[in-house]
């Protein structure tokens, strides 16, 4: 869906349709963001997190180590990266629909946080519904 819309002080170009189902994209960073994640899913007892959140997928042009970065917020807080590969061929979906260097937005589950038998946490994970890259 076409049109402008103002998240967290950032203005979003296209919102893409949610499909089912949710896709496991191989995202990087996500260990280094679980602080994030746990703000994000509050306690939920011992059982594993499965909440429903807009992404916002920001391309990165000055991203220090990949300047083809995609980074991915909730609620303005970044949960990770698509990796180099899918970060490139998001951003020629960006170009097919004349989005190059925008930002847009998609659905996306949180995942995670189960109680494990040695007393720790799983780590969490986030699930975007648009199509595979």
């Amino acid at each position: 869906m076409l049109g402008k819309f103002n998240l967290n002080n950032q203005v979003a170009a296209y919102y893409w349709e949610p499909i089912a189902p949710y896709h496991r994209f191989q995202l990087v960073g996500e260990f280094y963001y679980q602080s994030a994640f746990k703000k994000l899913v509050g306690n939920h007892g011992d059982r594993g997190a499965h909440l429903e959140y807009l992404a916002i997928l920001i391309p990165e042009n000055t991203n220090k180590f990949d300047n083809q970065a995609i980074r991915i917020d909730i609620k303005g807080m970044t949960v990770g990266y698509f990796n180099r590969n899918d970060a490139r061929r998001f951003r020629m979906r960006l170009n097919t629909k004349r989005l190059a260097g925008q930002t847009t937005t998609c659905n996306a589950v949180i995942e995670g946080g189960q109680l494990l038998y040695d007393g720790n946490r799983s780590n969490y994970s986030v699930s975007l519904a648009i199509d595979r890259l």
